[in-house]
């Protein structure tokens, strides 16, 4: 069988060094596929993700995408003290729903899972949301620049009205990086995600910035070249290894499961 030739056999040049400043947003989207970034920004290759388009689309069922997204609306709004049920009109003017009597069905029988998700954050909820704390942060020679919200007397709290992802999971660990790494200003340096199938508490870290780091050279050298940074195989990796006690082959096989896919996703 011939060797398959590689795709990128050289180094591209660096960046502008203007481009070490970098927004959190892009760094975690970098982060959580930098193939897909490079291919986009350097290569001007961009990786479309099928969808199915509306005429595709059963018309009497809410899922996948559509439904989690109506689902993080309005455990958003209910947190916020707003009525489900007055907030039918604008998830329907959103077209997200089927039309009908069996929108609003499936409406109300959303509203019955995301009541019991609200009620479950809640209990982690005491005091005001604080305001949004601004990040702009110099690491050796790099500037991240952004946003950080949904923080809490008690700490950062990230939520997911399904199952948690390695994206969850990557996208809670930088903002408690860069949390801790700014220190102090009144804002806690404790983190927790909140799923349907679990939570997870991240407590202070002291060498945040030296993470960051090396989370800032990845982004400069997948900038120039694809870096192997794959989250969600790692993470399966690493579950599968923790369960078994240790075991590499069976963690490998794992995570050799999860690369392959099953054809229909393109996230590793």
């Amino acid at each position: 069988m011939p060797q398959e030739e590689p795709f990128i056999i050289e180094l591209l040049p660096e960046l502008p060094e203007e481009r070490k400043v970098v927004s959190l947003d892009h760094l975690k989207r970098f982060l959580a596929h930098p193939a897909r970034v490079f291919l986009s920004e350097r290569l001007g290759i961009r990786l479309e993700i099928l969808s199915e388009s509306a005429e595709e689309r059963e018309p009497f069922t809410v899922k996948g995408l559509e439904k989690y997204r109506i689902e993080q609306e309005l455990v958003r709004r209910g947190l916020l003290g707003e009525h489900l049920e007055g907030c039918y009109p604008l998830i329907r003017a959103q077209g997200m729903l089927p039309p009908g009597i069996t929108g609003h069905l499936s409406y109300r029988e959303l509203c019955c899972g995301v009541r019991e998700f609200i009620d479950l954050v809640r209990n982690h909820i005491t005091g005001e949301e604080l305001s949004p704390l601004a990040v702009d942060l110099e690491i050796s020679g790099y500037r991240i620049i952004g946003r950080i919200g949904s923080i809490w007397p008690a700490g950062l709290l990230h939520f997911r009205c399904t199952r948690a992802r390695a994206g969850d999971f990557l996208n809670l660990w930088i903002d408690h990086l860069i949390i801790n790494a700014l220190g102090g200003n009144g804002y806690p340096g404790t983190s927790l995600l909140i799923s349907s199938d679990g939570q997870w508490y991240l407590p202070p870290v002291t060498d945040s910035r030296q993470i960051l780091k090396g989370f800032l050279n990845q982004y400069w050298q997948g900038m120039r070249f694809p870096i192997p940074f794959f989250p969600r195989t790692s993470l399966e990796f690493a579950e599968k290894f923790i369960s078994t006690g240790g075991d590499e082959k069976k963690a490998l096989e794992a995570a050799r499961k999860t690369w392959l896919g099953d054809g229909f996703s393109s996230v590793r």
